[in-house]
């Protein structure tokens, strides 16, 4: 389905799952600009990256979700993950510390022992 944001990010599912991340990458940033109010793509591609250890192709998706979404706790625990995997202790602090005061349906605990497992 041509320009459907949806099948694109099904797409990007699929080539990760795969294992093909430069795939997955290419239909994560697709996705995202064909529905530019839906940042799941973007938090999506940084956990992607993150579990093909791209860290920062993953710190690109979550820098730019919390750019664009910045009261979405979803994308500062992306960017806190991403920021933790380089070893940015401080951003990823910070990062975790914006999810824990924003509004918003996550797991707040498991947010909480990621802040707690830093060093």
């Amino acid at each position: 389905m041509p320009n459907s944001a949806a099948a694109e990010l099904v797409l990007a599912d699929a080539s990760a799952g795969k294992g093909d991340i430069d795939v997955a990458t290419v239909s994560y940033q697709k996705a995202f600009s064909l529905d530019r109010k839906d940042p799941s793509a973007l938090v999506r591609g940084a956990e992607a990256s993150i579990a093909a250890g791209r860290f920062t192709t993953a710190r690109g998706f979550a820098d730019k979700a919390t750019l664009e979404f910045p009261k979405w706790p979803p994308a500062w625990i992306a960017l806190g993950d991403a920021a933790a995997k380089q070893g940015q202790t401080p951003k990823a602090r910070g990062a975790y510390e914006t999810a824990l005061k924003l509004d918003g349906s996550f797991d707040r605990d498991a947010v909480k022992k990621k802040l707690a497992a830093l060093p």
